[in-house]
Parts: structure tokens; sequence; C-alpha cells
């Protein structure tokens, strides 16, 4: 059996490319349309949709807290790692994230990586992130400066970060923006307010229709004179012109409102459908349910965006970062953490059903779910409810509902007669002299009452309960 053909042989060629000749070769369609004009692109930017659905998509990331991750478990790797994390909080890492960003919109960012020597180490001065237009990407990762005219500049190894995303193929290094499909819904939305407003104009100010004899000898000043009458009639309510002369009104007819109304509301959702891949976190959607799938969608976006900018930056920032202060130590990775932290309650509720089908978690789950320390906690609760089950197994003891109850009572009796007392002390009140103004106090008062004690305790009750009521299922 013969084997496998080892070269590359369908790399397009260097003349078919084309890389860092011109604007116009950034391979992006609309761009081309647009005679690689992209400050073209800057005025989507202006528009209100545009602006909130990129901040949505952007400040998803960047809110997010940014780790370091070892690249191994030994000392030096995770030293590694310590002096990563230093280095990026030495400088303003999130607002270079953010300038990154707007390579989705691009199709590709630049950034240049300012060294600075520290010591006996290479550490970070600053990230500058540079106009795209500037710049070109090469077939295998180089970077070119443009000059003027048609000058270009090879830029030295390891001294950008690029990012770029939006391509389907390997031979497109400078990415397809949003802005390659923004464009025309952007273009379509505002040639649509252009003439809705022109239209309300001509609604509210109907156009003004002048008729005289054309038999006129002075029919040119006529036509002049005419002219400024109907001019004057735009800015006055009333007027007086030369009898003989009709004039009348030519009033808009049709509403217009559903036409142009509906265009600026389709290309608003194309728009978010776009940026999101959804409308409903800018919308307002059908259903609550729908509203949930909906973000679920928009937060796969956002994970995706913010694991090819980390990866981009782990491959061109942290990689030689540690290969000249760590050689021979496996780097470490910078992320951001986007899934939402977990809702303990529901997890410990969750956690109670399964513990009384019989099943019993291990310190490591415990310890990574709640925190450490709380298998102390937990084991102290089980022994609680052990020793409140034996005692309802005893003849005279009573029911688990009952002791509950009356722990419950005890514990809440200080805080309903504290807020009892309240409500006595405005009731007997010699200076409030009506049911009205008795209303409005006792309404003032209710924000002051201290029910989040009366609340946790009765959180507290209905947990254990059920907790007591699993052990007695799990018996039976």
């Amino acid at each position: 059996m013969q084997g496998p053909e080892l070269k590359e042989i369908a790399a397009l060629s260097r003349e078919e490319k084309g890389y860092a000749d011109s604007l116009r070769e950034v391979n992006d369609p609309t761009a081309a349309y647009l005679q690689g004009n992209l400050a073209a692109y800057g005025q989507i930017l202006q528009d209100d949709q545009v602006k909130a659905t990129l901040q949505q998509r952007t400040a998803a990331v960047i809110s997010k807290e940014w780790f370091v991750e070892a690249g191994g478990e030994s000392a030096a790797e995770a030293q590694a790692a310590d002096f990563v994390r230093a280095e990026l909080m030495s400088i303003d890492f999130d607002a270079a994230c953010k300038k990154m960003l707007a390579g989705i919109f691009y199709g590709y960012a630049i950034c240049e990586i300012l060294w600075a020597k520290k010591g006996t180490q290479i550490g970070l001065a600053d990230l500058v992130v540079r106009r795209r237009d500037r710049f070109r990407l090469g077939d295998q990762g180089e970077i070119w400066l443009l000059k003027q005219g048609y000058d270009k500049v090879l830029m030295p190894a390891n001294k950008f970060w690029a990012f770029a995303t939006g391509a389907d193929d390997d031979e497109t290094p400078h990415g397809i923006g949003l802005a390659h499909w923004l464009y025309w819904p952007c273009r379509f939305k505002r040639e649509g307010i252009n003439a809705w407003v022109d239209f309300l104009d001509s609604y509210a100010s109907p156009t003004a229709i002048a008729r005289y004899d054309s038999g006129n000898e002075n029919q040119r000043d006529d036509v002049q004179q005419l002219q400024k009458l109907l001019h004057s009639m735009a800015r006055h309510k009333a007027i007086a012109h030369v009898k003989g002369i009709e004039i009348e009104l030519l009033e808009a007819k049709r509403s217009g409102k559903a036409e142009f109304g509906e265009l600026h509301e389709r290309m608003e959702r194309a728009i978010s459908k776009i940026v999101l891949s959804q409308t409903m976190t800018t919308d307002d959607g059908s259903s609550l349910a729908q509203g949930q799938v909906h973000e679920s969608v928009r937060d796969e976006v956002v994970k995706a965006d913010s694991d090819l900018l980390c990866s981009s930056f782990n491959r061109d920032v942290i990689a030689p970062l540690c290969s000249w202060n760590f050689p021979n130590v496996a780097p470490p990775k910078v992320w951001r953490r986007l899934e939402s932290d977990p809702d303990l309650k529901q997890q410990a509720e969750r956690d109670a059903l399964i513990v009384g089908m019989g099943f019993a978690p291990t310190q490591d789950y415990i310890d990574e779910t709640y925190g450490a320390g709380a298998f102390v906690a937990v084991q102290g609760a089980d022994q609680a409810v052990r020793q409140d089950t034996a005692a309802l197994a005893q003849p005279a003891s009573k029911k688990a509902p009952e002791t509950t109850a009356e722990q419950l009572s005890a514990v809440a009796a200080p805080l309903e007669d504290e807020m009892i007392a309240a409500v006595r002390d405005l009731v007997f009140d010699p200076q409030i002299s009506n049911m009205t103004e008795l209303s409005e106090r006792l309404l003032s008062l209710y924000p002051s009452l201290n029910i989040d004690d009366l609340a946790e305790a009765m959180g507290e009750a209905l947990a254990l309960a059920e907790l007591k009521g699993l052990v007695d299922e799990a018996g039976d």
C-alpha cells in the first residue's frame, strides 16, 4: 500500500493570493463593491441597532473574569502561570481585548506587542491595537505594514497579535467581518428612514398647486410671482393673491406608516440576527421560554468569540513570552469563564433527592460544588437529621411536621413580635387622627420591617422538613 502524500499541493500561488498589495485585496465582496473603502463600514457603526447588538456581544466577553491556567502540574509550570498573571495585571488587558474584538466587525484586528526588559526577564509593557487597514496578513502568518503607494514592509516575528474571524476557509487570512453582512440591511434601513421622513414632511405640509390663464402675455412674470406665492404658503397660515388665480393643495392620501415601519422593523431584526444570531435579547419576544432559548444562542456566539480571541492571544503573546522566560515548560493558557455560577439552592435540592435515593456524594464533589469545608457542614446537618429521625421513631415523639413547626415558631416568634409591635405603635399613635393617615403610615412602615430574617428562618425550616421527609422515605 502506497504511503500518504506529505507535501501541500493545493496551495494558491503568491500571484493568485496577492497579499499586501492594496486595500482591495482583502477578500470581502462587499468591501470590493465599495472599492476597498473600509471607511464606509464605519458608517454602519452609527446605526443604533448595530451599536446596541455589538455592544451586547462585546460586553458579554469583556465583563467576564479572565483566568491563567498552568500548562501542567509542575512547580515550573505554576511559576510560569504566576508570571503571566502578574504581567497581564500590570497592563489594561481588558481594554486591549475590547478593541481587538472589533475584528469581529471588520474581519480582522492587529495589536502591536510592546515587550520590555524586566531584570533578567522579558515582560509586557503594553498592548497597542493598531488600525487594521494599515496591515495585511500573509499565508504563513506573516504581517505586512503598508506604506505610501504600494510599498510594504515585513514585520518582525513575535511582534504582533493578530485576530481574524468569519472566513470559512484557510485561504482568507483577513477573515470576513460582520460588516459584510450588515452593510445592506443598514443601508436599506437608512434610506427607508430618509424616505419615511420625506413622506411625513409631505403629509404634514401639502404641496400647493396654482392654475392660471396660460394665454397671458406676461406668463414668465406670472410664473415667478406664483412661485413666490406658493413658497409663502409654506411659511404662513393665511395669504392674499390676485383674483382669477386658482390655488389648491395636493395632500398625501396614503399613511405610509405600515410600509416604512415594516421595512424599518425588518431591517432591525436582520441586524440582530446577523450580530447575535437571534432577536429576542434586543427586541420583544413571544414568550419566556423562547427568550431563554434565544439568550442561550447568543451565549454560544459570545463563547465562540471569547475562545477565538483567547486562542489567538495564547498563540501570539503567551507562547513567545513563556519560551523566552521559561524554556522547555508547557506555556499556560489565558481564558475567560463565561458560564454563570450555578444556583446552589437548586443544586442542593437536587443533591438532597439523590441522597434520599441512597447515593452518597464524595468529598471531592462536595468541595468542588459547595466549597472546601462544606463537607463538615453537610455531615453536621446529616447528623442532626438522623437524631431527629431517631427521636421520631420513639412512640411518644411528635411527628416531623409538628416538630419543625414548633422549632420555626420558636425562632420566628421574636421577629413576629417585633413587627406586630411596630404596627401596634402606629395604630395607637395619638397623633394619627384618621384612617387615611394611618394607611399611609402603614405603607411607609413596610420597607423598614425586618422580614429578611423571618424569610431565612422559614426557608431553613422548609429545607429541614424536606430532608426529614427524604430520610423517612429512604427508611421505608
